[in-house]
């Protein structure tokens, strides 16, 4: 699945794929997309895939045998977004769905949407990447540092509280662009400009109790080709990939 500035596209291979064959299904906005450009997707336990789309707020697409693909649209006016521009995706242990917007975050339970700004305790309100840690926390990066909780059942979405990392309690550089959690539990923090950040698992587990971060810092003077990262992937060797600018 391929999410693009001018719709989704599906590839399904045949026993010999070619480019030139129609081995693509694309679907646009009269297809039911609320909007044609796409930021982010993920796909849920349910198989179901979500778009986080440029000023259409959020879209799922149903996964069905229909020929016709069901399109759900969720925005500001209509289902209360903080913000119809969505940067980033994520499903907590609980199947929550987290969504990273322009103006904070907001949580879907299934049932109605829960969000959170710099005004009830987010460190930021630009979203860039959402974790979901093996061990149950959700890590949030934003423009202005990394925000930490504890993922909760839907009843106790209303109850989540942060503990907020920045350039005062020990974050080098606090513009955040991409997260991804190692097999240890350690995570990897792509920023914008600052390089590559690792903090610790113990220091993740702990996080509320800690009043001074420690981070290890990589960045061009390590071989780095660009301090701005914006995509990182782990191989199945362990090896992280890193895409700059």
């Amino acid at each position: 699945w391929f999410g693009t500035s001018m719709g989704v596209s599906k590839l399904s291979p045949g026993e010999h794929f070619s480019i030139e064959k129609e081995n693509f299904t694309n679907y646009f906005i009269e297809d039911g997309l609320s909007t044609n450009i796409i930021w982010t997707q993920l796909e849920d336990k349910n198989k179901n895939i979500w778009y986080g789309t440029n000023r259409g707020g959020l879209c799922k697409l149903i996964r069905s045998q229909n020929k016709k693909p069901t399109f759900i649209n969720y925005t500001k006016s209509d289902e209360g977004l903080p913000n119809n521009i969505i940067y980033s995706l994520a499903e907590d242990m609980f199947g929550n769905i987290w969504i990273g917007t322009n103006r904070g975050i907001s949580i879907y339970d299934g049932t109605k949407f829960t969000n959170y700004y710099t005004k009830n305790g987010l460190v930021g309100n630009i979203v860039s990447t959402i974790a979901s840690t093996k061990d149950g926390k959700m890590i949030i990066g934003t423009n202005t540092g990394l925000s930490i909780c504890d993922a909760v059942p839907k009843e106790k979405i209303s109850e989540i509280t942060f503990t907020n990392i920045n350039e005062s309690n020990g974050l080098m550089f606090s513009n955040i662009y991409t997260l991804k959690e190692d097999t240890k539990g350690n995570i990897w923090i792509g920023t914008f400009g600052g390089g590559v950040l690792l903090m610790k698992n113990e220091s993740v587990k702990n996080a509320k109790e800690i009043k001074s971060f420690q981070f290890e810092k990589f960045d061009d003077t390590h071989g780095l080709s660009d301090n701005s990262v914006v995509l990182m992937e782990f191989d199945k060797n362990g090896y992280l990939w890193m895409g700059t600018i």
